[in-house]
């Protein structure tokens, strides 16, 4: 019974050996790095000698003919892929060299053996811009002493369709999957405050990250809940203490006009008393009148 079950799948891999290109995978997803390169490989098994080999782009619903492989020779057909294009197993695998975005598409190959049997094999290339380095954007709900409430968002300049997955690293232990998206909300007690979180954005050619270490976050926030009582008690009791003061008088104050002196530097010289300016003596307010009890005994006349 075992011999006849090991008969029937050797009999049943060479057919499947044998099939028409019809049972080999009709599309072959190729992705690629903007600027770098991709090599779409044959994966047909060639039971003959190739003839030729003819390429075409389909992009956009629009297909061009962009290069054909006869007698050894690559001939490239369109002008955005010359100097760009290269080829390998006899013209039935080709390399795309500084790739661009609008290279992305459908390439088709049209495989003739020299026995005028041919096969087509397509590949679907999607070119990918790299992926820019995230930046973490926290938003505090919430601190004590006790917890540390905060939902942290990663976020891309660029409005792209990438996976976003979060990983937490707690001290040495190495980073571990946390969650996916783009946000996550935390709820950390004071022993995990020293832990680091990772967003890790990626494409399927490149990928960028992102840390952001908690611990600093929320014990200065911590702190600073603690010392607001102690702020708001200072300020209370300054205002009481100014509401104790004696309101300043709204009357006018008249400040006395400071007497001051003159003085004038003594000349060297008589004759520089000439230069000193001086009043007449008419212009000198007049003496007052001293009035004693000796003017009343003193005998008129």
């Amino acid at each position: 019974m075992q011999a006849v079950y090991a008969e029937l799948l050797l009999s049943l891999s060479l057919s499947l050996a044998l099939l028409p290109s019809e049972s080999y995978p009709s599309l072959v997803q190729v992705n690629g790095l903007l600027n770098q390169s991709i090599h779409m490989s044959n994966y047909l098994k060639q039971m003959d000698p190739v003839e030729d080999v003819v390429w075409h782009h389909e992009f956009r619903g629009k297909i061009f003919k962009i290069a054909s492989f006869d007698r050894s020779k690559l001939t490239v057909k369109k002008e955005e892929l010359i100097d760009r294009l290269e080829s390998s197993e006899d013209g039935t695998s080709l390399t795309i060299r500084e790739l661009r975005m609008e290279d992305s598409g459908t390439y088709h190959a049209t495989i003739t053996f020299k026995n005028q049997e041919s096969i087509k094999i397509s590949f679907h290339l999607t070119v990918y811009e790299p992926v820019p380095v995230p930046s973490i954007l926290k938003t505090i709900k919430g601190t004590s002493p006790e917890w540390c409430n905060l939902t942290l968002h990663c976020f891309l300049p660029i409005n792209a369709s990438l996976h976003v997955e979060w990983k937490e690293k707690y001290k040495d232990l190495g980073f571990k999957p946390s969650k996916n998206g783009s946000s996550i909300e935390l709820a950390l007690q004071p022993e995990m405050w020293g832990t680091e979180f990772l967003c890790l954005v990626k494409n399927p050619v490149s990928y960028s990250n992102a840390s952001l270490l908690i611990q600093q976050e929320c014990r200065i926030l911590a702190v600073v809940i603690l010392l607001l009582p102690l702020a708001a008690g200072i300020i209370i009791s300054r205002r009481k203490t100014r509401r104790k003061e004696p309101a300043p008088s709204t009357r006018e104050v008249k400040c006395k006009e400071p007497a001051f002196a003159v003085v004038q530097k003594c000349p060297q010289d008589v004759s520089d008393l000439n230069l000193i300016e001086t009043k007449p003596r008419s212009e000198q307010p007049p003496k007052a009148k001293v009035h004693t009890i000796y003017d009343e005994l003193r005998p008129s006349g």
